[in-house]
């Protein structure tokens, strides 16, 4: 499958706010310049996933390694059985 913007594999700790699910505490799989996807772990499991809908929409508090932080908004663009994709919006 061919790729507009190639990924970078990185696990990142990350902080989503969703409106109905409230915080969820993530981890990163990948990161482009167009997104994120986030893998499911144990705390995130199939019934919140369940719960995410495409299209909705997620404010993101992303932690790097130097421990800068920094607020993003993103929109669920994909949804998977091992996890989900944002979309940088």
């Amino acid at each position: 499958m061919f790729r507009k913007h190639g990924r970078t594999s990185i696990r990142c700790p990350m902080l989503l706010r969703h409106q109905r699910l409230g915080a969820l505490d993530v981890v990163t799989k990948n990161i482009s310049a167009s997104g994120i996807f986030i893998g499911v772990q144990p705390p995130l499991d199939e019934e919140v996933l369940g719960e995410l809908r495409l299209g909705d929409m997620l404010e993101a508090q992303i932690e790097s390694p130097d421990s800068e932080s920094e607020r993003v908004r993103l929109q669920v663009a994909r949804l998977e059985k091992n996890g989900f994709a944002l979309m940088f919006i």
